[in-house]
This record gives structure tokens, sequence and C-alpha cells, in this order.
């Protein structure tokens, strides 16, 4: 599976996704910040740590200790829940390109210094939706949207992130997180501030955030969050989340319908996103060539983490190069336009077409 340099990373931006802002929690532990457990310690690492991202990456960046602050700066705050040597790096609300040109700079830099991630470790976005706010139809079709494609992001996603005491699943706030602004327990965007008795008080810090998508951010930041993504320093999976999770929200303008204990197979996702189109034969084909990367990348990725049996069916294009994959569970060949083949039956197939090939 080839790694999303740059310049994809920008045609992606341009070609798949909007203008609207995006910001980025990076969680992570930082090898200045171990041992230090009073504020004051803290501080002192923090405010250096701040200061070689902004001296070496040429991105703006400040310590702000433990801070929820909305800047116009990159930012390094502390973060309890990670433990010893755990912080966050948060990015201002940057439009995708510059999002992805500041992340291909910092994300080699944080592991050329010893930045480490786990399991406690996650990425948070933020994807600005304040053209959403005072319409509680259009956020109910984004929740629909998102319960019906929950299982389309558990497959990207490392198992310990399919169901996390901080980004639980959405499926069971469907028929109570959005109603009248006018309820007793209904902020007026129409977002239920205790769906299911879980609180977010306030200040938005209680409990009833923590879900693979928190709806509470909307009143106090004007976006809403996706908290569902594993700690990570790669860059492709920046892209690739970024991409997918900025798509949901677009398609939140038309109607979704709420439907109980459905789930849309992986293709309804690439269809929603623009990434595929329906030939004349009824078939998926990727509207180009760089649809197809994106395409290919997230196939790989689906294999990876053991659902090769779920990826799309879409239409195979020139064979460009081929790529021998090895996983835990099994031995792949990478064939661009078609994923990733099982070993035993690539060589069936060259062997067909050599056969198919041979003059009689």
């Amino acid at each position: 599976m080839e790694n999303i340099s740059l310049d994809k990373a920008l045609k992606i931006a341009g070609q798949f996704m909007n203008e609207n802002t995006i910001g980025v929690e990076i969680e992570c532990y930082h090898p200045k910040m171990r041992g230090c457990y009073t504020r004051s310690d803290q501080k002192v690492a923090g405010v250096k740590i701040a200061e070689e991202i902004d001296r070496e990456t040429n991105l703006r960046c400040i310590y702000k200790g433990y801070s929820h602050l909305v800047i116009g700066a990159w930012k390094v705050v502390t973060d309890g829940s990670l433990g010893d040597g755990g912080l966050e790096i948060v990015s201002p609300p940057l439009k995708p390109v510059q999002l992805f040109k500041d992340l291909a700079v910092l994300l080699p830099y944080l592991e050329s210094v010893g930045v480490t991630v786990n399991r406690s470790c996650s990425v948070h976005m933020h994807h600005d939706a304040k053209r959403l706010k005072n319409h509680p139809k259009r956020l109910q079709y984004f929740l629909n949207h998102v319960v019906k494609n929950e299982n389309n992001f558990d497959m990207l996603v490392a198992e310990s992130r399919r169901s996390s005491r901080w980004a639980l699943s959405n499926q069971s706030e469907l028929d109570v997180l959005i109603g009248d602004p006018s309820g007793s327990w209904s902020n007026d965007l129409g977002v239920h501030q205790s769906p299911n008795g879980h609180y977010i008080g306030s200040e938005g810090r209680g409990d009833a955030r923590y879900r693979k998508w928190n709806f509470h951010s909307l009143a106090l930041y004007g976006t809403l969050e996706n908290r569902q993504h594993g700690g990570s320093l790669d860059f492709s999976k920046y892209v690739i989340w970024a991409m997918l999770t900025q798509g949901m929200l677009s398609r939140c303008t038309r109607e979704v319908k709420k439907t109980t204990g459905y789930q849309n197979p992986m293709h309804n996702l690439l269809l929603s996103t623009g990434l595929v189109k329906t030939n004349e034969e009824k078939k998926l084909e990727p509207i180009n060539d760089l649809a197809s990367d994106v395409i290919d990348w997230i196939k790989c990725r689906m294999t990876g983490l053991g659902f090769g049996d779920k990826c799309p069916k879409t239409v195979p294009v020139a064979y460009k190069h081929l790529e021998r994959v090895e996983f835990d569970h099994g031995v792949y060949v990478f064939c661009k336009g078609v994923g990733l083949v099982p070993f035993e039956a690539w060589e069936i197939m060259l062997r067909e077409t050599m056969e198919s090939m041979m003059i009689p």
C-alpha cells in the first residue's frame, strides 16, 4: 500500500473536499514531558516543546497548558487522561489544503524527536458545522448518516477504536439526541443535553461527548467532532480520515432517512463521497485515477484489518503495478485498480490470463 504524498493529498483536497475548516487534535507522548507531574514542570517542558516545533517546522506553536481556547496557531496542551508524558498538539481551524501542508511537515518532525502513540491515544477532528446551527432537521439527517455508516468507519480503524470508552457508538442516540429546540432538555440548537442520562454540562465537558461523533461541540465551537480514530503519526491516515469525515457532513444537506439496524455497504459511502459512479453496466467505477488510488488505499486498509471480504467491488482499471503485501493472516498481491488479491487466487488469475493469450 503506497503512502499518500503531499502532492496527492493536495489533489484529494482539491477534488474531493470543500474549503470548510478542520481542527485536528493529536494525542501523543513526548519524551520531554516524561516525569513532569506538577503544573510548573509541565509548563517548562511544554514551552520548550512548543518553541522547538515553532523553530524546526516554521509552524507557529504556543504552549497553553490545560486549555480549550481556540487560537490562530498550533498549540501544545496537557491531557491528564494520557498519564506520564502525554500531551495534545492541536491545530487551529484550517482549510484542508493548509491542514495537509502543515501535517506533512509536523508529523515527520514529531517522529524524528521520539514522539510516540499507543492505544490510549486518539486523533480528534473538528469539522466546521456552523451552517447546521438552527437546522435540527439537518442535524438529524447527519446523525442518521453517521449511524448507517458506523460499520464502514469501524472497518478502517483498529479493534480498540470500534467501541472505546472515549468514543462510543452513536446508535443508542438515534431517537433521542436531536429534538425540538424548545424542549426542556434541548439547547437552542435542538441537541439534547442529557441523552440517555449522559450529561454534557454547561461547559460541554460531560461524558455525553464521548461518542464517535460529538454533537455537543456544535454549541461551543460551531463544529461536529469525530473522536474515533486511534493515535497516529501516519500522514496518509489523516488525509483519508479527513476526506471521509468531511464528506459525511456534506451529505446531510439532503434527506437521509432514519433506519434502525441497517448498515450501508462501503460502496455507498464511496458514492456519497463522490469517489465512484455507476457506469452503464450498473457497476461501480472510480471517477478518475486519483479516486482509484484513494479506493485502493481504503481496500488495503480494510484487508489489513481483516475485512477483505467487505471491500467494495469496483471496475478494474489497467494493471499499473503489482506489489506483494504480507499480513499476519496471509499473503496478498496488490494490483492497482483491483486492490488486494490473495496470493493463491492471483496465481490462478495469472495462469488463466496467460492461457487465454496463447495462440491456438
